[in-house]
């Protein structure tokens, strides 16, 4: 059985909290790398998305986690496993 949609989104904004107060000492150990994040905790580093997805959808349920490339200053675009939106709203 999956998630549901709404633990997903709750899940992605709790992690991405996480990511937002903690991004100077990630970026410190984590420069330019894409995170895998889950329950408010680094659980995977890699050089690019493809990795990091691939290797988090392999230990974790989809919707489970969060990507987000560790980058100086929080980037504009963002992934989520259950909804990928791409130009203006």
């Amino acid at each position: 059985m999956g998630i549901k949609l709404e633990e997903a989104k709750e899940m992605c904004k709790e992690n991405y909290a996480f990511f937002q107060q903690n991004l100077k000492c990630l970026y410190q150990e984590f420069p330019d790398k894409f995170l895998v994040l889950r329950d408010s905790a680094v659980v995977g580093a890699y050089d690019t998305f493809d990795i990091a997805f691939n290797a988090a959808k392999k230990k974790y349920a989809l919707g489970t986690f969060l990507i987000q490339e560790c980058t100086r200053e929080i980037s504009v675009l963002n992934f989520a496993a259950f909804n990928v939106q791409f130009g203006e709203v």
